[in-house]
Order: C-alpha cells, then structure tokens, then sequence
C-alpha cells in the first residue's frame, strides 16, 4: 500500500488491528517499479534490464 501513496487504512469494528498488520508482515516482494524499486518484478527475476 504504501508503495502507492497509503499511509494509512482501516480496520473494521469487528475485525483485530494486530491480525491486520501480521498479515502485511508476510508481504515481501514489490510486483510493480515504484521508487524505492524501478524495475518491474519479471525484469528483477531474469536480470533483464540491469544497468552495467
């Protein structure tokens, strides 16, 4: 989420906040180019695109 702008979210009434942010614990890869990583996940993977 932060990757396109969310600082934030919601979490409804009847569901926990700490499960909420143990779920997004298990997010690790970036598929798409942001700032913090440009290239799309497929070039990452083949090497395609790397600067030399």
């Amino acid at each position: 989420m932060r990757q396109c702008g969310f600082d934030a979210f919601a979490v409804r009434k009847d569901k926990s906040a700490l499960d909420a942010l143990k779920g997004l614990n298990g997010i690790s890869v970036l598929y798409g180019r942001s700032v913090l990583e440009p290239r799309p996940l497929f070039r990452r993977r083949t090497g395609a695109g790397e600067e030399g």
